[in-house]
């Protein structure tokens, strides 16, 4: 990173690591009833049960699925051991920068599409592509309720856009009530000459419209300003090789 930065005159004091499914753990918990102090111990105890014998305990942040009030909380919580975060701040350090956060990279493109007043309708589905995958953020309006990783299995955008549709029909068949929200909204990552097969496929297929999300040239107006950007400026680190 250190060299584009350069060679652009951009000075960048802050990384925010975005980890993938394969370097980050997830875990989703179904809690007993609890008061929100009592809500960090609970997802602490169960994800240290997770990790089994290890001598040091992970860190773990999380967050609660909004649900019924007396029923049982849904949890999302994200772990990593504390070896490795120590080894990502060194690595980091190590470029002058400071690492600012640690998140996943499922979450990431939810903040784009609040900023753009996306995720309005009771349905969404974020699709964003990688080398060899595809990750799934399903939504019920701002609420992430699954997040899905699923391994490209062929170069054909007609068998992706099956897969892609078949795994978002799954999740919706897994939850009570979400069968009646409606047909889901696709929020698809990337530019339209780069993925022109798969987004005619996914049109082709029995499921909600689609709209294409361009992640810099889609940035709210209001925060392109070049105060704006000299107070935001950081860098947004993907470890497998993607940058944005």
């Amino acid at each position: 990173l250190t060299s584009p930065l350069a060679s652009s005159h951009l000075t960048c004091r802050r990384i925010v690591l975005l980890l993938s499914r394969s370097e980050l753990e997830l875990s989703t918990l179904n809690l007993p009833p609890a008061e929100p102090d009592e809500i960090p111990s609970l997802v602490a105890a169960e994800v240290e049960q997770q990790f089994g014998d290890s001598t040091v305990a992970p860190l773990v942040d999380y967050f609660v699925v909004p649900g019924a009030a007396g029923s049982t909380t849904d949890v999302m919580a994200f772990s990593l051991s504390s070896e490795l975060v120590s080894r990502w701040q060194e690595i980091v350090r190590r470029t002058g920068m400071q690492l600012a956060a640690i998140s996943s990279r499922q979450l990431a493109p939810l903040g784009i599409l609040r900023r753009r007043g996306d995720l309005q309708l009771p349905l969404s589905v974020a699709i964003s592509l990688y080398s060899g995958e595809v990750e799934l953020t399903l939504c019920k309006r701002e609420t992430p309720l699954f997040l899905r990783t699923l391994r490209v299995s062929s170069d054909d955008p007609r068998t992706l856009a099956e897969q892609i549709v078949l795994e978002i029909q799954r999740c919706i068949a897994l939850t009570s009530g979400l069968d009646r929200a409606g047909a889901p909204e696709l929020l698809l990552f990337g530019r339209e000459d780069e993925h022109r097969g798969l987004i005619e496929a996914l049109q082709e297929q029995p499921i909600g419209s689609l709209k294409v999300v361009h992640p810099l040239q889609d940035w709210p107006e209001s925060e392109r300003s070049n105060a704006a950007f000299e107070e935001q400026l950081q860098v947004v680190a993907h470890p497998s090789g993607d940058r944005k």
